[in-house]
């Protein structure tokens, strides 16, 4: 969010917690965001976000490969009883 000269530092700080809050980094994540973003480091917080994309895709890929496991249990369970649900 472009900063208004003169204008309220700790309005701009809000509207930057309001807007940063949904991408799930812990508190020190967080403070070291906002640091860069005062700091004027748009590259380094994108650096930040394309870090907290890949750990998220990379927590996505791994619960699909428990529900395959899963569903590969299960589908050889029902194989195995002659399709019978349980």
């Amino acid at each position: 969010m472009p900063r208004v000269a003169g204008g309220d530092k700790t309005e701009t700080n809000e509207a930057e917690t309001r807007e940063t809050a949904g991408l799930g980094f812990t508190e020190e994540e967080g403070r070291s965001f906002a640091r860069l973003a005062e700091n004027g480091g748009r590259g380094g917080q994108a650096a930040m976000l394309r870090a907290k994309r890949r750990a998220l895709l990379d927590e996505i890929h791994e619960r699909q490969r428990i529900i395959d496991n899963i569903d590969c249990l299960i589908w050889r369970w029902q194989r195995d009883e002659g399709g019978n649900k349980k």
